[in-house]
């Protein structure tokens, strides 16, 4: 009884684990797994704690399987919401069960009975909650577990009664109701056993009484198991045959794989003659058996239906290339044409061929098999549905089958079969299938249209970007070169012009400097050099600080290699800044006093951080003197300085810990440009352009707190501040 309670349970459970019906009968096997358990389980011991723990558990299994039982019919007759009547009966039930239940767990061992005990080799016997000396426990144990039995009896009976058109229905019922009989009867038979005065009953007739009780059990489980392979009760109708089938083959083979690991077990302990107890050959079995499930079990289930369940083995070779190979493929013509032949392969179709619909007509995108048609039809009105012809089809003769691609109220194309090699009709099932292809084609066709449009407009957009890109740098350039004309009155000979917000450019002459190092010195390095040197003007370097940023993997027994390669950087440095220059010793751009390197100020004929922070300035500061149309000039000049971050592709020196202040202060000025902006665009109701403002300022304060983590200014609170100072 147990081993085929749980079964039955574990069976329909995990092939329908949402089926509320199968969820009170999985509960209403669990309680029988355990009452057949604790019945066995007292024979196989002699120690008396645990058959005492036993005999409770037993019990309490006795107290609790009536509900459950009753519990499984409500939620079998119920095909909606439980009637209130039913729910407040089964809610009393449970609700009797688990007191006593408690009572069994917590009651002192004197206050438990056990019956006759009957010699079987060992003693065999069954306990009670109570006895006739205690009537009021006793009637309400016996009212408690029979009762429930009565009651979903009274169920069925109410609800099956009414009669049914269908014949299989009515088999169905009749077997239902003579299995729940059957059990209820054995469950009865076995209440009477437990309240027949047992010391005036002889031992076979206990014995005989309760063996009854449990047969019949048996017996209703196995009816039950009968209705479900053969009727189908209580699963789907698409899983239930062939998962019982399953079921079975798949409990063999595992008592197979079980009991010859047992033999091998033995025979390989025997032939090494080992002493140990170690399971080697088990370990390395269930190793191998969980490293291969998965692919054995898709293996045999898929031999299964080839060679019993033939359509369903197509199907399923269908709707998997339905739902895993069609979308591999990238094109629309590539996903139209793998359907169709999966289709003609399943349905047992020689010829097909799907077109699409559009404004010139038909047009064939997937042929399957002998097709002869132009690749271009006239319109016609597609059907509504699947449409058996009888008569040659205009536009392709050998047509059988027309299915429209349809989606919702649109039509997006039409699939036409030719006639089956050996059925001239379809099926219900196969009907269905492709009343699912349709949509799914159909939704194929949708994604694919609306996917190519989007690219279009993405194309658009992404051209009318490149547009405003180009425009934007030569504006910015206009805008340099106007800052540069304003901001240099006195023009420095040989003066350097620099960039430094974003990559590094600088220029002499109109003319950028590539070869840093010239013929002598690496490039990035020296240009790593004049990026320090220019970070710390006025303040200097010292030779172990350029060494650490440059030369970081030097070794204590290369400081010597380190040197030479400073100093020849820094020549070569000095020669590209002071290309007439004859000793580097006489250099007045880099000249070297009190053990550091100065870079000459003087030399810096224009430089973009100064004027961005210069106009960044002169524009807050005319926002706060009210004139909006010079801060929006200056703050949209500013904003159009910033390339990037400060020295942002800068080898060596733009990834050191000495650029992160700098960085940091000219992010802020940006985040401080950008809030400005935005709060005079939206004064001006210019929403659009406020909100591009703002996110660039949200933008730009996550890469703040990337350089620094304690960085607390909130750019929402700036702005809030900002819109209360203009009233915005």
């Amino acid at each position: 009884m147990a081993v085929l309670a749980s079964w039955m349970g574990l069976s329909l459970l995990v092939r329908a684990p949402r089926d509320r019906t199968n969820q009170a009968f999985a509960w209403f096997c669990l309680n029988l797994v355990l009452y057949g358990l604790t019945a066995m389980l007292p024979l196989l011991t002699t120690d008396l704690a645990s058959q005492h723990w036993f005999d409770r558990a037993q019990i309490i299994a006795t107290v609790l399987t009536p509900p459950a039982f009753l519990h499984f019919v409500v939620m079998l007759l119920s095909e909606g919401a439980v009637k209130p009547l039913r729910l407040g009966l089964l809610g009393l039930s449970y609700a009797t069960g688990a007191m006593l239940a408690l009572y069994t767990l917590w009651a002192p061992g004197e206050a438990l009975t056990f019956g006759k005990e009957v010699d079987l080799g060992g003693y065999w016997r069954e306990p009670s909650l109570a006895t006739p000396e205690t009537p009021l426990l006793y009637w309400a144990w016996v009212a408690q577990r029979a009762l429930p039995l009565l009651v979903a009896v009274g169920f069925m009976w109410i609800d099956y009664r009414q009669a049914l058109d269908d014949a299989r229905e009515r088999i169905l019922r009749r077997i239902i109701v003579l299995t729940v009989l059957t059990g209820v009867v054995g469950a009865l038979a076995g209440i009477v056993a437990r309240t027949l005065p047992s010391q005036q009953v002889s031992d076979l007739a206990l014995i005989g009484a309760h063996a009854l009780s449990r047969s019949l059990i048996v017996v209703a489980l196995i009816g039950l198991a009968y209705a479900v392979i053969a009727y189908r009760a209580l699963l789907p109708p698409r899983i239930a045959r062939r998962a019982f089938f399953y079921s079975i083959a798949g409990s063999l083979l595992t008592a197979f794989y079980v009991s010859l690991l047992l033999l091998l077990e033995g025979w390989f302990r025997e032939w090494l003659q080992l002493t140990s107890d170690l399971p080697l050959v088990t370990i390395f079995a269930v190793v191998a058996l969980v490293a291969s499930i998965g692919p054995l079990s898709e293996w045999f289930r898929g031999e299964l239906d080839r060679r019993f369940y033939r359509r369903e083995f197509d199907y399923g070779r269908l709707v998997h290339t339905l739902s895993d190979d069609v979308f591999r493929h990238g094109s629309l013509n590539d996903q139209l044409q793998t359907t169709l032949a999966a289709v003609c392969r399943v349905l047992g179709v020689r010829d097909g061929l799907i077109m699409i619909i559009s404004a010139e007509g038909l047009m064939v995108q997937a042929q399957h098999g002998q097709v002869e048609v132009a690749p271009q039809l006239p319109h016609v009105m597609p059907p509504r549905k699947l449409v058996i012809l009888e008569e040659a089809w205009e536009l392709w003769p050998p047509a059988q089958f027309l299915l429209p691609l349809c989606g919702g109220e649109e039509c997006f194309g039409l699939m036409a079969l030719g006639p089956r090699r050996f059925e001239q009709s379809l099926t219900t099932v196969e009907q269905g299938l492709l009343d699912y292809l349709s949509n799914y084609l159909a939704l194929v066709i949708s994604h694919t249209r609306a996917r190519e449009e989007q690219q279009q407009v993405m194309a658009h957009l992404a051209q009318q970007s490149e547009e405003i890109e180009t425009k934007k740098e030569e504006l910015a350039r206009q805008t340099v070169e106007a800052t540069r004309r304003r901001e240099t009155t006195a023009p420095v000979a040989d003066g350097l012009y620099i960039y430094a917000l974003g990559a590094l450019r600088v220029e002499r002459n109109g003319e950028a400097i590539t070869r840093w190092g010239g013929d002598k010195a690496g490039t990035h390095q020296a240009e790593a050099l004049f990026a320090f040197l220019l970070d710390r003007l006025g303040r200097g370097i010292t030779k172990d600080e350029a060494i650490e940023i440059i030369w970081p993997d030097a070794e204590m027994e290369d400081i010597k290699k380190a040197d030479n390669a400073f100093h020849r950087t820094l020549t070569a440095l000095r020669r590209t800044l002071e290309p007439d220059l004859k000793h580097a010793s006489k250099s007045r751009i880099i000249q070297y006093h009190h053990g550091r390197y100065w870079l000459d100020p003087g030399i810096v004929a224009w430089s973009d951080m100064q004027a961005f922070t210069m106009i960044v300035e002169q524009g807050v500061t005319h926002s706060h003197q009210g004139h909006q149309a010079e801060a929006l000039r200056d703050l949209r000049q500013a904003v159009q300085l910033y390339r990037g971050d400060y020295m942002d592709d800068c080898p060596f020196f733009g990834d050191s810990s000495y650029v992160e202040e700098q960085r940091e202060m000219l992010l802020s000025r940006y985040i401080q440009a950008q809030l400005t902006l935005s709060v005079l665009y939206e004064a001006q109701g210019r929403l659009g352009e406020a909100t591009s403002a703002y996110q660039e300022a949200e933008v730009a304060a996550r890469r703040v707190q990337l350089l620094n983590p304690d960085y607390t200014q909130d750019v929402e609170e700036q702005r809030e501040m900002l819109r209360t100072r203009f009233a915005v």
